[in-house]
């Protein structure tokens, strides 16, 4: 796999799990506040995870999870 394909393939991975903490979160009716408070990220963070903009870490994931 090169590296163009490594990085599509992240991305990809990234926008997956972004969209998939955005349905969990709507399905429990939970507002990006609600979420990062709880998760202690900011919203702007959480946001950006649901649109598959930032790279969020483990560390991140986790707390959100």
């Amino acid at each position: 796999m090169t590296l163009k394909n490594e990085h599509n393939a992240t991305e990809i991975m990234i926008m997956g799990i972004g969209s998939k903490i955005r349905d969990l979160r709507k399905e429990k009716h939970l507002t990006l506040q609600n979420l990062a408070d709880a998760a202690e990220v900011s919203v702007s963070l959480l946001s950006q995870v649901e649109r598959g903009v930032a790279h969020p870490s483990i560390v991140s994931l986790w707390r959100i999870a």
